[in-house]
């Protein structure tokens, strides 16, 4: 059964943006006219969602330049990069070695002929942002 995004999903979405965008009742500041939500890089996956409950608000995709990303994902600042990745597992890894893959990274490791299981974890990561761009 195919998942259908309805009125109700759309509904709930608003509600949430309305929610979050409150002042506390205590509050004598005006309530501003505008309101500005940043939504994480993954969260690009379901913009139509977004746009579905908010057809005429503007949205905005910030582009970073990938190389800057892995080298924040990774915490990578210069010196040994092996070991980095042993400190901790980086953001973009969070998915490595699991199963089932998330579905855009997935396509791109196969579209480079590669299998997901023959990746080291910088791989997976590359593969990973390349999904979110």
């Amino acid at each position: 059964m195919a998942f259908r995004f309805g009125k109700l999903h759309r509904q709930l979405i608003r509600d949430v943006f309305y929610m979050m965008g409150r002042r506390r009742v205590a509050t004598t500041a005006p309530t501003p006219q505008y309101q500005f939500f940043k939504i994480q890089s993954i969260g690009s996956m379901h913009i139509d969602k977004f746009t579905a409950a908010f057809p005429d608000v503007p949205w905005v995709y910030v582009y970073r330049d990938t190389v800057e990303i892995m080298q924040s994902h990774l915490g990578h600042r210069g010196g040994d990069l092996a070991k980095a990745l042993a400190r901790q597992t980086p953001v973009c890894a969070r998915n490595f070695g699991k199963r089932p893959q998330p579905t855009t990274t997935a396509q791109i490791i196969q579209h480079r002929g590669r299998n997901v299981d023959d990746l080291n974890r910088v791989e997976y990561c590359a593969a990973h942002l390349a999904g979110l761009s």
